[in-house]
């Protein structure tokens, strides 16, 4: 009776492969140690306060070229949106009164001249010459733009959005202001957090 009571509680028993938990146990050394490095790396970042963040945190190497690549789409966004202005005016001159800025004519100096006596009076077409130079800034303009998004690791409807500043009316200012705001408000936070971590 003894005997029997001893095989059955062998059979109860399993039998020992090591250290129960052993294996588990650096399974969740390794990814404990994975999750405080993600913890460490998420402190680093910035919160997001703005609407638009990156899709991807950009290296702090590329700061140099975050901040060149602002200044580059800060001159094109004030240039392009200056002369849009100047469209604007030259469009009322031709459609609302049929004229366009001569400079430098047999009218004078700078005057209004017809749009079919235009090269009659000679000079030089101050009104095509806005509408071409608009046009090649606007160019440079979108190339500023992809760059900076580029960069930044923005989505492409950012790239859209800024881009509409350049066919747009007074945008281009308002995002010059809105992208100055939200580059450097992140480059700023990024580098005060990356001090702490470093030290």
């Amino acid at each position: 009776m003894g005997d029997l009571r001893g095989r059955r509680l062998l059979r109860l028993v399993p039998p020992r492969a090591g250290p129960v938990g052993a294996g588990a146990g650096r399974r969740g050394r390794g990814g404990g140690g994975r999750a405080r490095s993600r913890h460490r790396v998420e402190e680093r970042l910035p919160s997001v306060s703005v609407p638009w963040s990156p899709l991807r945190v950009p290296p702090t190497r590329d700061f140099p070229t975050i901040r060149r690549s602002l200044l580059f789409y800060k001159v094109f966004a004030y240039a392009t949106g200056t002369f849009l202005l100047l469209v604007c005016l030259e469009v009322v001159l031709r459609y609302v009164f049929g004229s366009e800025v001569v400079v430098g004519s047999a009218l004078g100096p700078v005057a209004l001249a017809a749009q079919d006596q235009v090269r009659a009076v000679g000079g030089f077409n101050l009104s095509l010459a806005v509408l071409i130079t608009h046009g090649y800034l606007f160019i440079a303009y979108l190339i500023s733009d992809f760059v900076l998004v580029t960069v930044m690791r923005y989505p492409i409807t950012r790239f859209l959005i800024i881009g509409a500043g350049g066919v747009v009316p007074l945008l281009s200012f308002i995002m010059e202001a809105r992208v100055k705001r939200e580059v450097r408000g992140y480059l700023a936070t990024r580098e005060e957090r990356a001090v702490p971590a470093s030290a």
